[in-house]
């Protein structure tokens, strides 16, 4: 899954492409189409899906997908929700000896978390 997957904004119906922005939330993506998702996402090509579902209120939060394995190798993806709106990002932890995940908010105040656990209030 080198680009997030297939399930992502960038593929979905409600992503205008050249101002990066989803049109059923209003949202404009500092995060990379690629690696964003939600819970609202319909493939832009399926005709069946558009015309059978109802597409004008999100479900959900919005996330980011990131490669969280703890040791550093790749393959172990999760779906953060994003943080009082904004997308949670990794980022090299100070000492280059993994990721961190970190999101500014609304005030300037920047969070970080040393994993996808301590994000979810699992350490």
């Amino acid at each position: 899954m080198p680009n997030g997957g297939g399930i992502n904004c960038r593929t979905c119906l409600h992503f205008k492409i050249e101002r990066r922005e989803c049109l059923l939330r209003s949202v404009h993506l500092e995060a990379s189409p690629l690696w964003t998702t939600c819970r609202s996402w319909v493939n832009r090509h399926d005709r069946k899906a558009v015309e059978h579902r109802d597409h004008s209120i999100p479900m959900g939060p919005m996330y980011t997908i990131v490669d969280a394995s703890p040791d550093g190798t790749v393959g172990h993806y999760a779906e953060i929700p994003y943080y009082r709106g904004h997308p949670v990002l990794p980022k090299a932890s100070p000492d280059g000896s993994g990721i961190i995940f970190v999101c500014t908010d609304d005030d300037g105040v920047v969070h970080e978390f040393n994993s996808t656990d301590e994000y979810f209030g699992k350490t």
